[in-house]
Order: structure tokens, then sequence, then C-alpha cells
């Protein structure tokens, strides 16, 4: 009798102890990716509206548009890569006040950042409601925004 009390605190403890284990698995891969994750900010400045990546990496294939109210996303526009604490003005003239980014880390997660009025949400993957698939060819590189509008 004493043997299988024995037997079963001993499943019981290996159980808990399993389950310890992969919490603490799970903690430090998320601790992973948020130590790597871009974040990218609408910042107004004196200048004009700014894209600012305030997260810890670098942040890649960037998407940024803006939409009237009607949540109809247009002007999509492809950003250069930026670095943790690198800003890039918007030198293309910005009309509306609802914008939005879609972008990667290094690992291809995606993220999203959206700006409303000044006020700022992110996340991860391409949850921006509305937000459609542009072909490469609809994306106009930055380099060429400020000259098309």
């Amino acid at each position: 009798m004493l043997a299988q009390i024995i037997s079963v605190f001993a499943l019981a403890f290996s159980a808990f102890s399993y389950g310890l284990a992969r919490r603490a698995f799970q903690l430090s891969k998320e601790s992973a990716v948020n130590s790597r994750r871009p974040v990218l900010a609408f910042v107004l400045e004196q200048g004009g509206w700014v894209v600012k990546n305030v997260g810890n990496g670098p942040a890649l294939n960037i998407i940024a548009a803006e939409a009237g109210p009607d949540l109809k996303w247009q002007y999509p526009v492809r950003l250069p890569p930026l670095g943790k604490d690198e800003p890039f003005p918007l030198t293309w003239p910005v009309a509306q006040h609802l914008f939005a980014l879609t972008y990667e880390d290094f690992a291809g997660i995606k993220y999203w950042s959206r700006c409303i009025d000044t006020l700022s949400s992110t996340g991860k993957g391409v949850k921006v409601e509305g937000w459609p698939r542009w072909k490469n060819s609809e994306i106009t590189p930055y380099w060429k925004a400020s000259k098309q509008r």
C-alpha cells in the first residue's frame, strides 16, 4: 500500500515538474522573440509625421498606407528597413490621420502598427482591418512617393 502511495506521489510530482518546465520554456521563447521585436510608431514632429522604430530589432519589408474615414487603405509605400531607434520621415503629402504599417522582423514574424488621430496600437500578424494584399507593382517605393503624390 505504501509503495502505491509513493508511486502516485512520484507520478504527480513528475507531471507537475514537467508542467513547470514547459511553462518556463514558453516564457523564455516569448522573451527571446520580444528581445528582437521591432515596434514601429507614428510620431508627429514639427516637420510632420515620422515613423520610428521604438523596438529592439530591425523592421524589414515595411509597407505604409493611409486611409480615409471609410477605412479604405490607399497609397501603399514601401519604406526602407529601420533599425532600433531609427526614424523615417514621411516626406510625401499626408492628407489623413489614419495610418498603418505592416512589417517583419529578421525571423519573418509579421507585425502591424496603426495610428488613428495620434492614438497608436501595435500587434503581431497582419490584422489591420481592411488591409489589402497589394501586388508589388501597386506599392510605391519611398524614393518615388513624394514625386507621385
